[in-house]
């Protein structure tokens, strides 16, 4: 989920948010209004953060019916304890912070959906390639992956993973979603 289903999902939230624009030009309805179009801006990453969160927690919810069922079913505990899996799925949410500012900034800056679509989902393919590496803090569509992977790592025996170095990481996040909502409020609102 972290590497592939979370982060298509929201390409394609944030690409759908975005067209919700143009229906009965709701976005020159908005740019009318009396607020600033940079707030508006950061009012929509808002809510596609709320929707992620959405996402995750519909998930952390299917895991445990399904672990539910299938522990009932082969009369085995399959299931994690609840806090490791609200932990994780916490880690998972935070990490991907910076990769949804990026998809904003995509959504935002091509007014075309399918090539923001099909960008943003390229964008995810390299994750994996990018976990392996040194530099993996400066690929934002890595992180969800990244961190979950690590903590695998702590809890397998003879697994040897890369852990999260906050000193790299936090830095480079923090730049990545401020320099991706600057880019996208400067740009929201424009070509219409």
């Amino acid at each position: 989920m972290s590497w592939f289903l979370f982060p298509a999902g929201m390409v394609v939230s944030t690409v759908l948010l975005n067209l919700t624009e143009e229906t009965n030009h709701g976005i020159l309805k908005m740019l009318s209004l009396p607020i600033r179009p940079a707030l508006l801006c950061l009012a929509k990453f808002v809510i596609l953060t709320v929707l992620a969160a959405i996402q995750i927690l519909i998930s952390v919810g299917m895991y445990f019916a399904g672990g539910a069922i299938a522990s009932y079913t082969q009369d085995y505990p399959l299931l994690l304890p609840p806090l490791f899996v609200l932990k994780e799925a916490g880690l998972i949410y935070l990490a991907a912070i910076p990769m949804l500012s990026f998809f904003w900034l995509l959504s935002v800056c091509i007014r075309t959906p399918i090539f923001s679509i099909g960008i943003g989902l390229a964008s995810i393919v390299p994750s994996v390639l990018m976990i392996n590496t040194k530099a993996w803090f400066a690929y934002p569509m890595s992180y969800p992956l990244f961190v979950i992977t690590a903590e695998y790592g702590k809890l397998a025996a003879n697994l040897d993973t890369a852990q999260v170095e906050l000193v790299p990481w936090i830095p480079a996040a923090a730049g990545i979603t401020v320099l991706c909502l600057f880019i996208s409020c400067l740009r929201f609102g424009r070509n219409r």
